[in-house]
């Protein structure tokens, strides 16, 4: 009777946690239109991949791209669910939110199997989907690279800590791989982990073996197979690609703030205090899980405080910052708020108590909802509120009128969207368009015929869209026109002749 309570428990909290991981990740992703940089300019990558069935060498606007350097695998899935969901924002977000599930799932299944409890890994998912880094934009609701490289990343440091601690070289075997797919993911950025490994393989006394083992070798052998071969057919279909992954990635990256994203020393710590880790302050309480009696409990979470912070100090370091980049530091970090909760509440709930495995579900019962009600709460509402930066708001819409017409079914016959000037932009790299690109081309297939050109290039019996003030001050002193539709701060034109 008593294996029946348990599976059933557990059946109950399992298909709790699935149900709201599948609310965070899932619902409503479509909501808010492609954002700016990576997301978009991988969609309109992808977009090229099918269009012109070429997988190797990535494009963008019909040319190699050499600013988006990165290996393709998140493009080459995001091609793949195009073809099976269709061109729209499904396809570009899909992968990342698989990927936050996957790293839910591990995380919950290799707690449960190694501590041997139900709660450690119930608040380490918890504490992932209540993480406002964790879910937000560029997180693991949007089409950037880094919600699959941490997806990579969880599934490197479970095995290599498996590794570490049975000495079965499957699991030596696994890491490769996943550092491979991590690689060819977003090339280098996956070895700004690895300090963390090599500190923990020290710290057992490993490090030594490891590299004594032949299969270690044997692993890297086959990790340069698997990612060279991806750099050197494109090397050769493109000479310079690789000059251009050196500057822009290697040298580039760490070295120097790649454009212009330079922050302080404190930049990713006071971004996780301010808004983007509700439960920053628990980690202050870490310590307290190594008076806890379990001892596999205290070893991952040491683990974690190892990789965690060791990561945490390498992107902090680096020359180029930005906010998401600290997104491999939330699994870290849940697995310690996990290991410190759940030995603060096993501690009080003893207090009085002999040992009573009931009162101490009960107190987690108690407990738990109202440590997490709030962050939850908060999370649910961007999820089905999905809102723009208010300072983003007149920026999107345009995206938001284009995506309109997509919907709609709509053909544009001889119609322009009109360059904003403010970005200062080049009719022939227009990187900063992506977001717009994206729309536009479906509209293209479709059979609309609209492109992208400076105001000055505007002619009589025309229409054009746009949402930039000099534009329309422009078009207002140079045309006799019509606004035939606005929408929020865009207005469409049709151009009936020069004035005079």
């Amino acid at each position: 009777m008593g294996k029946i309570k348990t599976f059933l428990f557990f059946t109950v909290l399992f298909l709790g946690l699935i149900a709201l991981g599948y609310t965070i990740l899932f619902a409503h992703i479509e909501r808010l239109p492609l954002q700016i940089w990576d997301e978009a300019h991988r969609g309109v990558n992808a977009q090229e991949i099918l269009k012109n069935n070429e997988w190797i060498v990535i494009t963008f606007d019909g040319k190699p791209d050499l600013y988006g350097t990165k290996p393709p695998l998140l493009v080459w899935i995001q091609a793949i669910f195009m073809k099976l969901f269709g061109m729209g924002e499904l396809a570009i977000r899909l992968p990342s939110a698989l990927s936050g599930l996957g790293i839910c799932l591990i995380l919950f299944f290799a707690l449960r199997k190694y501590v041997k409890n139900n709660w450690v890994p119930a608040i380490a998912v918890l504490t992932l989907l209540s993480s406002l880094g964790f879910v937000y934009i560029h997180g693991v609701r949007f089409g950037d690279t880094d919600p699959l490289l941490t997806f990579f990343i969880v599934l490197i440091s479970m095995n290599f800590f498996r590794f570490i601690h049975f000495h079965k070289n499957r699991y030596l075997y696994f890491s490769f791989l996943f550092l491979a797919l991590a690689t060819l993911t977003k090339s280098i950025a996956v070895f700004m982990f690895v300090p963390g490994l090599i500190i923990y393989g020290l710290y057992r006394k490993e490090l030594v073996k490891l590299i004594q083992n032949k299969h270690f070798w044997v692993g890297i052998i086959l990790f340069i197979i698997s990612v060279g071969w991806y750099y050197l057919i494109r090397e050769i279909k493109l000479p310079g690609y690789l000059k251009a992954v050196w500057n822009n990635e290697i040298f580039g990256r760490f070295f120097n703030a790649n454009d212009g994203h330079r922050e302080n020393l404190r930049f990713y710590i006071d971004g996780l205090i301010n808004r983007r880790f509700y439960f920053w302050w628990i980690l202050l309480l870490s310590p307290v899980t190594f008076f806890s009696d379990n001892k596999n409990l205290k070893k991952i979470t040491f683990y974690a405080v190892i990789t965690g912070l060791s990561y945490l100090l390498i992107i902090s370091i680096s020359k180029t910052k930005l906010a998401w980049y600290d997104l491999p530091l939330y699994p870290a970090f849940a697995v310690l708020i996990s290991g410190t909760v759940y030995t603060i509440i096993s501690f009080l709930s003893r207090w009085r108590f002999i040992k009573n495995k009931f009162i101490v579900d009960l107190a987690f019962l108690v407990i738990l909802p109202l440590l997490f009600f709030q962050p939850i709460s908060k999370i649910i509402d961007f999820t089905f509120n999905p809102k723009q930066q208010s300072w983003d708001q007149d920026f999107y819409y345009i995206s938001y009128y284009l995506r309109d017409q997509v919907e709609n079914n709509k053909i544009l016959k001889n119609c322009y969207v009109l360059q904003p000037e403010d970005l200062g932009l080049s009719p022939g790299i227009p990187f900063h368009l992506s977001h717009m690109i994206f729309y536009t081309n479906i509209l293209i297939s479709r059979g609309s015929n609209i492109r992208f050109i400076p105001k000055e290039l505007c002619k009589p019996e025309s229409q054009v869209i746009t949402n930039s003030q000099p534009c329309k001050k422009y078009i207002d002193e140079n045309f006799e026109s019509e606004v035939v539709e606005s929408y929020k701060n865009v207005e469409v034109y049709n151009l009936t002749r020069r004035k005079n």
